[in-house]
């Protein structure tokens, strides 16, 4: 019996280069049976399809194009929309798999009957130098586990394509976080099954804009309007959890983008939702002066995270 097929959707934005390595990474996977659906969400040069002929093997390749830049959220759904798989995998264009992670993955999902599957991963900067690891490793219902952080990273994912049928698609309005607003969903309502091995490889940003810091600002709020308190199935403490955690991720991405005072609003509101969590505490501090403490905190935490990963 042939095995099922699976669609990889791949955005791409301006990253011809590495839009190319993550096509690569899609045509030496060890699982035969992938459909790639590429979008093109708007690039100020058409480079897509000849990209993609040089990097695959196989003409089992869909483009879909945007007049304009729309983000990763309509992109997403413009590839879901047109895949043909029974089963969607998704992969950022400067991401990339190891060779075996669409084999494990969809012997993980027949094997356990589930609709959800992820892998480990691990980030690293533009330099090579890994910046931090998801090893995460939980099956069955994790709703308990999302407050805290209960979703991968979409390129650690593949998921039955009915799913979306089912909870909806990526929402449209949010310009980041969108994959944790569609987590929280996933998490209520589907089991999930883990394949623990490192097979994605994320790309880490340590630079962000300023632009950024006020999408992912709006984001939370709409999140936290949208989903909570959250409801008692989450686990105790659930909402303080939840809002905690999308605050000191914010906190975190102005620190990277300099907006210091937004940096110290949000970790300081992370603490005071959830007192007895631990890393905000060290953000906060390092946000407390600015440059002045934020590059020795940042030169420090580097240098512990080489030493435990030597």
């Amino acid at each position: 019996m042939r095995a099922p097929l699976v669609s990889t959707i791949i955005p791409t934005y301006n990253r011809p280069n590495q839009f190319a390595e993550a096509l690569e990474s899609v045509n030496r996977q060890t699982y035969e049976n992938i459909e790639v659906v590429i979008v093109d969400d708007g690039s100020d040069k058409t480079y897509a399809n000849r990209i993609a002929s040089n990097a695959l093997d196989t003409d089992s390749y869909i483009i879909c194009e945007h007049d304009t830049n729309q983000g990763v959220a309509v992109a997403r759904n413009t590839g879901i929309k047109d895949a043909n798989g029974e089963y969607i995998a998704f992969l950022d264009d400067d991401d990339v798999w190891k060779e075996s992670k669409i084999e494990k993955q969809i012997a993980s999902l027949e094997n356990d009957d589930r609709s959800f599957c992820y892998t480990w991963l691990k980030r690293v900067d533009e330099d090579g130098t890994v910046t931090g690891r998801s090893t995460k490793t939980s099956t069955g219902m994790v709703r308990t586990e999302v407050p805290d952080g209960g979703f991968p990273g979409p390129p650690a994912v593949c998921v039955k394509k009915d799913v979306f049928d089912d909870i909806g698609y990526f929402n449209e309005s949010l310009d980041v976080f969108e994959d944790v607003e569609f987590g929280l969903r996933m998490a209520d309502n589907y089991e999930y099954s883990c394949v623990p091995d490192t097979l994605v490889v994320a790309s880490s940003v340590n630079h962000v804009s300023s632009e950024y810091v006020m999408k992912k600002q709006q984001a939370v709020q709409k999140i936290l309007d949208w989903h909570t308190p959250l409801p008692e199935r989450f686990g105790p403490k659930a909402t303080e959890r939840f809002r905690s955690r999308l605050y000191r991720g914010l906190g975190i991405t102005a620190l990277k983008a300099g907006e210091y005072s937004i940096a110290r609003k949000s970790l300081h509101r992370s603490i005071r939702e959830y007192p007895s969590q631990r890393q905000a505490y060290v953000y906060a501090l390092a946000a407390l002066c600015g440059k002045f403490t934020h590059k020795p905190l940042l030169f420090l935490k580097r240098a512990a995270f080489d030493q435990n990963n030597n």
